[in-house]
């Protein structure tokens, strides 16, 4: 990557895929889709909370991905969620996408990965919206 900017979008490209994992959107090509060195870890979807994700591993950099899809404006359950989000509330979606992200975690130590680089990211339809990077400890 040459520089912050470029791997911030390809973080967004890569947590877009989200939206067609296979257990919330099927896209049997959704692999194929990844960068060089990156496979989908995990997915997860609550139809009652509107949330959707997937995390996403490259063993050559160690770096996990956290896909979260935006607002999915015809689900009002989710537009409710949201607007809870925004205003610094621990809603369901945000236990969900702590779940998934757990989960993954456990899921690379056991297989001895303890210190992956982190980053996650939510995007409504592959439009990156926020990002945060940091060292998850």
């Amino acid at each position: 990557m040459a520089n912050k900017q470029d791997q911030f979008a390809e973080y967004g490209r890569i947590s877009g895929l989200a939206y067609d994992a296979p257990g919330i959107n099927p896209d049997p090509n959704v692999e194929k889709r990844l960068p060089k060195g990156y496979s989908l870890m995990d997915q997860g979807s609550n139809a009652a909370t509107g949330f959707n994700g997937a995390t996403f591993y490259n063993g050559d950099t160690n770096t996990l991905v956290v896909g979260i899809g935006g607002t999915n404006s015809a689900n009002p359950l989710d537009i409710l969620q949201d607007y809870g989000v925004m205003g610094g509330g621990a809603t369901a979606q945000v236990l969900d996408a702590a779940d998934l992200t757990m989960n993954s975690l456990k899921k690379l130590a056991a297989q001895g990965i303890t210190d992956p680089n982190f980053f996650d990211i939510t995007v409504p339809k592959a439009t990156v919206v926020e990002t945060s990077g940091t060292r998850f400890h």
